[in-house]
């Protein structure tokens, strides 16, 4: 998932799949890759969506509740950690790794 974050959660959440990939993240074997967007929304809020290489809000979303699988206040793709094409972040609750 990536792409607009304010479409993106505007859509999930009117399909009802917000609430699937909620539960489906709870069974700890799951693999979620979230691509800008599709990572962005697994924080408690999408509001920094808007500030730090926004996404245009066209869509009119006023509520930035994001899906709180990730307790980060910031999910700031693009910005934080650049991950080579052979590396990615392992997140296990607070815990982060770095792998490649």
């Amino acid at each position: 998932m990536g792409g607009n974050t304010f479409y993106l959660l505007h859509h999930l959440r009117g399909s009802g799949t917000d609430k699937v990939l909620v539960a489906i993240l709870q069974n700890p074997n799951v693999v979620y890759l979230g691509i800008s967007a599709g990572s962005v929304i697994l924080g408690p809020t999408i509001k920094e969506a808007s500030v730090v290489n926004p996404d245009p809000n066209g869509i009119g979303l006023t509520d930035f509740t994001g899906l709180g699988i990730l307790a980060y206040e910031k999910t700031v793709p693009h910005k934080v950690i650049r991950l080579t094409d052979i590396q990615a972040m392992i997140v296990l609750g607070s815990n982060t790794q770095l792998v490649s």
